[in-house]
């Protein structure tokens, strides 16, 4: 038995280290994970080009008439609310308090733009769109006893133009220069034709104690 276990032992003893040699590898080092593959990155796209110059007479009408009577109708009640609701975001960081602020001196006046509903204006700054991408006009109202004036700026929003300023006032008549003075009428000097058969004379020297020396004629006199 000894003899047997002494020819099988070697073996036995290499099986187990072989299988504890097989346990004992390390596992194969793992793969990084592989990176997504690049995506292009669309082109960044150019800023529209802002078409300037003017625009639709019926159009700049409208945005016009809108607003001024909107602001009319808020001026006679002393209620900004809905005048400011149609104004632009940028427009309506002004509160409701801060227009009735604004606006009291027009108030006072008794500032009329109901004309801006049947009169067309009178065009300073033709309805355009300028490089700012606004529109912007200016004009005033042939009305009587004083001019109505108006300066407006509309901003686009959500695809609508909507108010982002607007300046309204009387217009005072320039001062007129006064005109000069006519020069006052200059009278004529008469003068009179000398007398017959006088003649202008030098005056006689005066006389001296010096002897006057002897002539055959007597001394001319002068003509009184």
């Amino acid at each position: 038995m000894k003899r047997y276990n002494g020819l099988f032992s070697p073996l036995l003893l290499a099986v187990l280290l072989s299988a504890s040699a097989a346990c004992a590898q390390t596992a194969p080092p793992q793969q990084p994970p592989a990176a997504p593959p690049a995506q292009a990155q669309p082109a960044p796209q150019p800023a529209p080009q802002i078409q300037t110059g003017p625009i639709d007479r019926n159009g700049a009408f409208l945005l016009m008439r809108n607003a001024l009577i909107a602001l009319d109708q808020a001026n006679k009640t002393n209620e900004y609310a809905v005048f400011r609701s149609i104004a632009s975001a940028a427009f309506q960081v002004n509160t409701t308090a801060k227009l009735s602020e604004i606006f009291a001196a027009q108030r006072r006046e008794g500032l009329n733009l109901a004309y801006a509903a049947i009169l067309e204006p009178r065009w300073t700054v033709d309805p355009q769109i300028e490089a700012s991408g606004m529109i912007h006009m200016a004009g005033y109202f042939e009305v009587k006893p004083v001019p109505v004036s108006f300066d407006l700026f509309f901003t686009q929003q959500s695809g609508q133009w909507l108010l982002f300023g607007i300046s309204v006032g009387l217009v005072q008549p320039a001062p007129q220069a006064a005109a000069p003075a006519a020069p006052a009428p200059t009278k004529a000097v008469e003068t009179k034709p000398a007398a017959k058969g006088t003649t202008a004379a030098a005056k006689p020297a005066p006389k001296s104690s010096a002897p006057k020396p002897a002539t055959s004629e007597p001394a001319a006199e002068t003509a009184e």
